[in-house]
């Protein structure tokens, strides 16, 4: 049987995952981690213990164990990856969310087999992993990083043989079979019978060993290693609170694979219960719409995300969820399935999704007014209409110039602007749903346009050398928020391609991406040149290429730029000029204006005009900034006619 089940064993070769240099970071393995010593500990599976290191009920005096180690086999020393060797099969996992890549071959048909199972315990290189409660322990890993990769901060401690470890886990309340690795070597899963067991095993791990919850260490450990905890840790945990039947109180005993229990007195069997969640992505022409929970770093924002409620489909789970935390409605037609991955909390599965905001309800009467149509007043004389908002820019569905009220009307024809530049800037907020949040669930919700999104995660420095992006980040690979997000915005931090994933669907999808283009490299928005609150010249200007073919042949885009220490308009207009010229661009103005900066208050005031370009229509601008400072509410910018 042993020969049979080792031919069971394909070779494959498991690729370093990319790991962002942005995302928190523990301390990197103490150098002590490099001694001869240290790098034998582990036979012939990274991250194993010897298996003549005691069992977790023994002692051993210190200097011995160092003896017993140095003793190893020069070629059994820990690598950098992977603890568990990956069966090939999983190699058609490597392209799905972090916590989907289990490395074993599951062997399910033989998990009501004890008989098999006890042979493959016996065997010597059978691998336990030891579990305390909901915790797993892990050690410093071998530190490797390349340009590309990052290799993983820690790895599993695994014991092996798993034999030697019977006394240990006598009174686990289940003994789980989790599968075979690469080599044909058998995993198993048990719970220490102690706290002083967990304590005693952990310093025979050597040197920065120690016990986490599953879901805090996963981040930190190789996809396929994480995956192998997360499963191992969600069962343990559902065996120790189901001892006793749900139906008649009695005992249960677990299944001989481990993966139910049935009741010692007639009443059935019981199974892990898996607890559904949707997350989704929601978007709106170039917006995303994200979220911060209170007890988060104030930096982090995040998709949306919710349990799904007894018999509810997927697809309502997204919109009421949506709706409930945020005050979004969603377009039920456009939730569409994106990924899904298992989630070690303890036993939850994460189900991705891209929706679309439905549009809201058109504004009241009395939000039309803007356009030009006033009332009468008390006294029976005219009532001037009050000023509608930048970021409402129509009562009814509008395009180009209409979007504008007629002071910016004025403005933008005045100075030569395009009505399809007033749509791009202004048209994505006609049918914005602004979110607001329900304060039980979320701290706070906004929407992020992709642009500022692409520029923050390309930027070397990440979101801290982003105007208007302070320490804002996302969660990291591990999450399935995270592939949501940067396969929407279609670049991943530090530069380069999304990582793979299927793309969102065309009810949800941004519009196809256009090439690259030199203009990139210039910010649409600047507003410099001194600290603290700040008054300055602002102008409007056109960025364009005017070569008639070619790559960004016909391309502009608007630019909003200010500088305090600039004493004229002029001198910002040059400035930009001065930018574009080296990569064969031009800068046309349209109009410009006063912009009053408070960073700390977060707010811009966008008022007045230029005298050598004229007044642009500030209300683009305002909608220009917004998107490039989306941590601003849209309230503390605001915009006036008046002053110069």
């Amino acid at each position: 049987m042993h020969q049979t089940l080792r031919q069971l064993a394909r070779p494959s070769a498991t690729a370093p995952r990319w790991r962002p240099t942005w995302a928190q970071r523990a301390p990197h393995v103490p150098s002590r981690w490099s001694t001869p010593a240290a790098r034998a500990f582990s036979t012939s599976a990274p991250g194993a213990l010897p298996s003549d290191i005691p069992s977790a009920t023994s002692s051993m005096p210190t200097t011995t164990m160092a003896t017993q180690v140095q003793q190893q086999p020069a070629e059994e020393v820990s690598v950098p990856g992977p603890a568990v060797p990956a069966v090939a099969a999983a190699d058609e996992l490597a392209d799905l969310p972090f916590y989907s890549q289990f490395p074993l071959d599951r062997r399910a048909e033989w998990r009501r087999d004890r008989k098999l199972l006890d042979e493959l315990f016996a065997r010597e290189d059978a691998t336990l992993i030891p579990l305390l409660r909901d915790t797993v322990l892990v050690r410093p890993a071998p530190s490797t990083t390349t340009a590309t990769t990052t290799a993983p901060l820690l790895q599993p401690v695994l014991l092996r043989p798993a034999s030697h470890h019977t006394a240990a886990i006598a009174s686990s309340p289940a003994r789980v079979f989790l599968g075979l690795d690469a080599r044909g070597a058998p995993y198993f899963a048990a719970a220490l019978a102690s706290p002083d067991a967990a304590r005693s095993l952990a310093a025979a791990a050597g040197a920065g060993a120690e016990w986490r919850a599953a879901r805090a260490a996963g981040p930190d450990l190789a996809p396929g290693d994480a995956s192998l905890l997360a499963v191992a840790s969600g069962l343990m945990v559902w065996h120790g609170v189901n001892g006793f039947s749900a139906t008649s109180g009695a005992p249960s005993a677990p299944s001989p694979g481990g993966y139910s229990r049935r009741c010692t007195a007639g009443g059935g069997s019981a199974y892990p219960r898996i607890d559904p969640a949707v997350i989704m992505l929601v978007s709106h022409r170039g917006f995303a719409l994200l979220g911060r929970k209170a007890e988060w770093p104030a930096d982090r924002y995040s998709t949306l995300a919710g349990f799904l409620e007894v018999g509810e489909p997927l697809e309502v789970a997204v919109a009421r969820e949506v709706e409930e935390e945020a005050g979004v409605r969603v377009d039920l037609a456009s939730v569409t399935y994106a990924a899904s991955q298992p989630w070690p909390f303890p036993r939850s599965l994460m189900i991705g999704f891209h929706a679309r905001a439905a549009a809201p309800p058109p504004p009241p009467p009395a939000a039309a007014a803007g356009n030009g149509a006033g009332g009468a007043a008390a006294d029976g004389g005219y009532s001037p209409p009050p000023p509608r908002p930048w970021w409402q820019p129509a009562a009814a569905p509008a395009a180009g110039f209409d979007l504008l009220p007629p002071a910016g009307r004025r403005a933008a024809l005045d100075v030569g602007l395009f009505a399809e530049e007033v749509g791009e800037a202004l048209g994505p907020l006609q049918g914005l749903a602004w979110p607001s949040a329900d304060q039980e669930e979320l701290a706070d919700v906004r929407w992020f346009h992709r642009d500022w999104l692409q520029a923050v995660f390309r930027a070397p420095g990440g979101a801290a050398s982003v105007p208007g992006a302070g320490r804002f980040n996302i969660p990291g690979p591990y999450s399935l928020a995270y592939r949501l997000i940067t396969s929407w915005a279609g670049i991943r931090p530090g530069g380069g391609a999304a990582a793979a994933a299927p793309p969102p669907p065309a009810a949800a999808a941004p519009p196809p991406a256009t090439d690259p283009w030199d203009g990139d490299a210039i910010p649409q928005v600047l507003l410099g040149g001194g600290s603290g609150t700040t008054s300055m010249k602002y102008v409007l200007a056109r960025l364009w290429d005017p070569r008639v073919e070619g790559d960004g042949a016909g391309r502009s885009k608007l630019l909003v730029w200010g500088d305090a220490r600039a004493p004229y308009h002029n001198d910002v207009l040059q400035k930009a000029k001065a930018m574009a010229r080296p990569m064969g661009l031009q800068v046309t103005p349209l109009g410009g204006g006063r912009i009053r900066h408070d960073p700390e208050a977060r707010a811009v005031q966008v008022y007045g005009y230029s005298a050598a370009f004229g007044p642009a229509p500030h209300e683009v601008a305002a909608a220009l900034i917004h998107r490039w400072f989306p941590l601003y509410d849209r309230q503390s910018i605001t915009v006036s006619y008046d002053g110069y």
